[in-house]
């Protein structure tokens, strides 16, 4: 581990980085249709999205650190890897939520 000037040391690392990749890479929507109603002459169905969008907050609960520690390695000069991939989560996210948002997408259940 290397240790910070003055600091604790730190537990950045390599694994790190991949488990940064792997949270970004699993935050998928997910879609559950359930049988709503069985008619006589027809059936309903109901449509829930699951929502999975990337936040800081999540990836800090998945690599089990503090999101300003996210914050301090985005910025350092030495982590320029860690720093590209939170770009990635943040436009990511970004997308998400203005597409899907304005598009009703998180908003609705269809019949």
């Amino acid at each position: 581990m290397k240790k910070n000037n003055g600091g604790r040391p730190t537990i950045y690392n390599e694994e790190i980085v991949l488990k940064t990749q792997e949270y970004i890479d699993s935050c998928v929507d997910n879609i559950d249709e359930f049988h709503k109603t069985r008619g006589e002459k027809s059936d309903s169905f109901d449509r829930i999205v699951n929502v999975k969008i990337p936040t800081l907050e999540g990836l800090a609960v998945y690599l089990g650190i503090h999101k300003d520690t996210i914050q301090d390695w985005k910025n350092q000069e030495d982590k320029k890897e860690f720093s590209v991939l939170i770009d990635i989560l943040l436009q990511k996210q970004a997308d998400s939520l203005i597409n899907k948002g304005l598009s009703g997408e998180y908003n609705r259940s269809e019949e």
